[in-house]
């Protein structure tokens, strides 16, 4: 026994499914797109987060060149001279000056002259401290102003990019809100995909199961196929001899049928012998019509001319009684006849009759006997197609 082999997976495709792929590919795209658009929204706040810094700094500096603007008309002083001194005094850098100071006075406490020498090498110190700032100054200012510069240019950009970067964070806005929908749609799709999926593999389950019940019946249908093939072969068999003893009874009837056909043809030969008798026959009587006719004429010519002559006369007379006579006997002869050809025609009629309801009595119990033999066949051939259709198809072929 071959045993049938367990069916592979089949891959579950639905429309559904499809469309539900298509869109979820669609969805991702447009979050790709719109993740970039983000990155870019991104970079528009980090600019702007970098253009209030620079307009924060660049307020700082306005504001501090507006400290040193004012301590400088205080003390009077040049600003671009003096700018860096000047921002050490606001802030309180000179405190860390004073030390080599105190110093030279602490050493030079005995002089008198203590106080000139504090003075002078407090000038030539701050002299030397404000060439150094004024080096410094320079060198920031230049960097200062290449800054500005620069944040000028960056401001000017940014406020061309404004409307745009505004137009594209709107734009943005809307779409990350379409983007939400989209993904609140997808994760419910998803919802109805996971459940769909898992009502799928109950099913597939429950069709494995059948699957395997059914392969197990198919084993048994098997089974009793081999059974009913057997029957079957032994119905071929019992069916050949029937139609081996089918063909030998035609056969017979067929014998039958010629030697009735040789009966027929010899009634048909010895019917037309008969007719040829009767056409004889009738010929004779118009023949022997013809000269009683023919006598008849002579008598009345006789009687006509010989009137006289009794003795002739009684002759005649005694002749034409023979001739009528003989005329009647012929008449009767003829109606005979006549009634033997009609009883021979009735029985022509009669045999074909007879004939006739014995090759339609032959054909029907050879119609009743194949009707009897195709309702038997038939009867095992239905008994073998519950169990075996396959088997029934090769008994009906």
């Amino acid at each position: 026994m071959k045993y049938l082999k367990s069916p592979k997976k089949i891959k579950f495709q639905d429309e559904e499914l499809i469309a539900k792929k298509n869109t979820l590919d669609l969805a991702r795209s447009t979050y790709k797109i719109c993740s970039k658009k983000f990155r870019i929204f991104k970079d528009y706040r980090t600019s702007a987060r970098q253009k209030q810094r620079i307009q924060t700094t660049y307020d700082l500096l306005q504001n501090q060149i507006k400290k040193y603007k004012e301590f400088a008309e205080k003390k009077k002083l040049n600003v671009d001279e003096n700018i860096l001194y000047l921002e050490k005094l606001i802030t309180g850098t000179k405190e860390r000056h004073k030390k080599p100071v105190e110093e030279v006075i602490s050493k030079n406490r005995n002089l008198e002259k203590s106080k000139i020498i504090i003075k002078e090498t407090a000038i030539n110190h701050s002299n030397y401290t404000i060439k150094r700032m004024l080096k410094d100054f320079e060198i920031v200012r230049s960097k200062q102003l290449k800054s500005i510069q620069n944040i000028g240019k960056e401001l000017a950009f940014v406020n061309r990019n404004e409307e745009e970067l505004r137009k594209l964070k709107s734009k943005l806005k809307e779409k990350a809100e379409y983007i939400k929908i989209q993904i609140a749609e997808a994760n419910n799709k998803d919802k109805e995909l996971d459940a769909e999926i898992k009502e799928l593999e109950t099913i597939k389950h429950q069709t494995k199961k059948e699957i395997r019940e059914k392969q197990n019946e198919i084993i048994e249908v098997r089974k009793a196929i081999q059974i009913m093939m057997e029957s079957v072969k032994e119905v071929r068999q019992s069916y050949k001899k029937n139609i081996e003893n089918y063909n030998d009874e035609m056969q017979k009837i067929k014998e039958e049928m010629d030697a009735i056909n040789a009966d027929l043809n010899a009634k048909e030969l010895e019917l037309e012998a008969k007719r040829k008798n009767r056409d004889n026959i009738i010929k004779e009587i118009c023949d022997k019509e013809k000269s009683i006719n023919e006598l008849k004429k002579c008598v009345e010519h006789l009687q006509n001319s010989n009137r006289m002559k009794d003795n002739e006369l009684c002759n005649k007379v005694r002749i034409k009684n023979e001739l009528l006579a003989v005329g009647f006997q012929t008449k009767k002869t003829l109606e005979k006849l006549k009634k033997e050809i009609a009883e021979a025609a009735q029985k022509n009629k009669i045999m074909k009759q007879d004939i006739m309801k014995a090759s339609e009595c032959i054909r029907m119990k050879q119609v009743h006997d194949n009707i009897k033999r195709l309702a038997a066949a038939s009867r095992r051939l239905q008994f073998s197609s519950h169990h075996s259709p396959a088997a029934a198809t090769d008994a009906g072929n």
